[in-house]
């Protein structure tokens, strides 16, 4: 060949023995025709093997305290205009009591064999925690709270509907929803 020739040399990408301009072959990664369930911990077997940190443990009940305390405070600032104090300390204690069993109650009212309501209460302590420290405590135990309340609300709604299935799909849904929303990813 001569120097006043024009000749076209193969252009090669990174060493690649294929010439760019080549168009790639089509890909069936792309489009997936086949839905793919995610992995849930909501799932029976995955739920039987799951084993929370301690801290998860320990987010969850300080969670379940600070609503107690809540109650107390609030029953006792109910009752302090009308009553002696000796009957607003016993009628807080009462409300303390109260709160407790109606946690237990509609806890008890949201579970199913596959999931029972305080291994979801603790799913939902572990989507929302991002580490260990005080900065994790401002968004786990709100949401816990949040969570705690919900589940009172579903179970008084369940009750009143005569449905103990409403009650335990709603738990799961709401299991579900703080999974997608949760602090990690």
């Amino acid at each position: 060949m001569t120097s006043g020739q024009n000749v076209k040399w193969p252009v090669y990408a990174n060493n690649r023995q294929k010439p760019l301009n080549q168009e790639a072959p089509p890909s069936s990664i792309a489009r997936r025709r086949t839905f793919v369930h995610p992995v849930s911990m909501t799932n029976a077997n995955t739920l039987k093997r799951w084993r929370p940190q301690p801290f998860v443990y320990i987010y969850c009940s300080l969670a379940i305290v600070v609503l107690d305390i809540a109650c107390f405070w609030g029953f006792a600032l109910l009752i302090a205009r009308w009553c002696q104090p000796e009957d607003v300390m016993k009628t807080a204690f009462a409300g303390a009591v109260l709160f407790f069993a109606v946690l237990v109650l509609s806890l008890r009212r949201c579970s199913t064999p596959a999931l029972p309501a305080f291994r979801g209460l603790l799913l939902i302590t572990a989507y929302m925690t991002i580490g260990v420290g005080s900065l994790s405590l401002l968004f786990v135990i709100p949401a816990v709270m949040f969570a705690i309340v919900s589940v009172m609300a579903i179970a008084f709604v369940s009750l009143c509907r005569k449905d103990t299935v409403y009650g335990q799909k709603q738990f799961r849904h709401l299991v579900e929803f703080y999974r997608k929303h949760r602090m990690y990813q």
